[in-house]
């Protein structure tokens, strides 16, 4: 899920038609950082994420496109970098409007996409590393049996199995078989900062440890620092801001559409939109076209605070007397925000595109779909680069997410975090 997601839906009408397939995330992987265009040259990376070779710009209201080499080469559309008097902690939306996941920054950037798609990345670098993954199971509980006279402890964790849908790309045993063994150390990689922080606040109650040295939040913190990383979790869960996917298909390739990937100029309800079928791997054989379009902020924004209000039933006094919605009702709520999402975005995108096609007349499509991106952002915490990662060695515990730094949202500053948490917890493994 998440960033690294593809939907694939398949065709009832069409027995002969392979499955649509949509990037319903991060649509790309600027490359900007040597450090991971090192990792990418390592044979545990090669061919997995191939560049995207395509026609990229920004696209204007005219329906003209502003080439992406030309921004670039000429620093046109960008806004002047502050002084470092002027330097402030960002938030998720201020970056250039047009600069689109990283996509302006730097005359060498490449960008770079899943061989067949993002969804199935960690699936394939974890088959070529020989790492044992367990799909298809949800962890309930961890718990730390700590460790005596300077010892790591250990963990245990708790997981039930889960059903997936059909249209899960990824083939999982029904009844995965569940580990019983505790682990020397957890890494908590998911996107979610309240998950870390409940974690940590745990752990703070109840070990015995006194300083949590090992790197992360200073050489060696107090249960204090450490606490008050718990609060900057904190507040960063409470920022969490979504964004919204359109999936589109058609019958035949838009050959009138001009790019492959653009951010739309001046658009409050889409920014950005992709031809998925252009990337490696999602290339089509029956003719049809696939094509992904990525909301605005304002945008996601504007429709989550619709959701909050349909959710409960109204504001102040009206909503805090509403009965809170059951299983059922809320999934049907949802699907409705995602129909009216679908609608909105699909009216911008007709519109955007029309342009291209004599007298706007643009074929129909064949399937589209809205699907809200979760957690999509964070107002970041903020730590320097010497912390992308945080851990606690005397707990066998690290923390890694892109929430953790000053720049967020793509893959790259993931595996960056991941990185740094596996360097420091293989250093504690391995000492004598």
């Amino acid at each position: 899920g998440g960033r690294a997601s593809n939907l694939i839906i398949e065709d009832s009408s069409r027995s002969d038609a392979p499955s649509l397939c949509f990037d319903s995330g991060a649509q790309f992987i600027a490359v900007t950082d040597p450090r991971f265009e090192g990792l990418l040259q390592s044979p545990v990376m090669k061919g997995l994420l191939p560049q995207w070779k395509g026609r990229f710009g920004i696209l204007g209201r005219s329906g003209q496109v502003l080439p992406r080499e030309t921004v670039m080469t000429s620093r046109v559309m960008r806004k002047p970098r502050p002084t470092e008097e002027q330097q402030i902690p960002p938030t998720p939306d201020d970056d250039d409007d047009d600069n689109f996941f990283r996509m302006l920054e730097g005359e060498e950037t490449v960008l770079r996409t899943g061989a067949n798609g993002v969804g199935g990345l960690c699936e394939a670098i974890c088959a070529r590393t020989s790492v044992e993954c367990i799909y298809g199971a949800n962890v309930t509980s961890i718990h730390l049996e700590e460790g005596r006279m300077g010892f790591l402890g250990k963990w245990h964790v708790n997981a039930v199995p889960i059903t997936r849908t059909t249209s899960d790309p990824r083939t999982i045993s029904p009844t995965p078989t569940i580990p019983t063994e505790p682990f020397d150390a957890i890494v908590l990689s998911n996107h979610d900062p309240s998950l870390a922080a409940d974690i940590i606040d745990g752990l703070l109650k109840t070990s015995r440890v006194a300083t949590l040295g090992g790197g992360g939040v200073g050489h060696q913190p107090t249960r204090e620092v450490v606490a008050q990383f718990v609060e900057q979790l904190r507040m960063a869960a409470a920022s969490r801001r979504s964004l919204f996917s359109l999936m589109i298909a058609y019958d035949r390739p838009l050959h009138e559409v001009a790019f492959d990937g653009v951010s739309l100029h001046g658009s409050d309800i889409i920014h950005f939109l992709a031809r998925d079928s252009s990337k490696p791997g999602l290339g089509r054989s029956d003719g049809r076209e696939c094509w992904t379009a990525v909301s605005s902020q304002p945008f996601a924004d504007w429709m989550d605070e619709e959701w909050r209000i349909a959710v409960a039933g109204g504001r102040g006094d009206v909503a805090r007397n509403r009965p809170s919605l059951n299983k059922e009702e809320t999934a049907m709520a949802a699907a409705v925000h995602e129909e009216r999402a679908r609608e909105i975005m699909m009216g911008e995108f007709e519109s955007r595109l029309g342009t291209f096609f004599p007298h706007r007349n643009m074929p129909s499509p064949v399937f589209s779909k809205a699907q809200r991106w979760d957690a999509a952002s964070f107002n970041p915490i903020g730590l320097d680069e010497d912390n992308e990662a945080v851990t606690f060695h005397p707990w066998g515990l690290a923390v890694c997410g892109d929430y953790l730094g000053t720049r967020q949202g793509g893959l790259q500053e993931a595996a960056l975090s991941g990185l740094r948490a596996a360097s420091d917890v293989s250093s504690w493994l391995v000492q004598p």
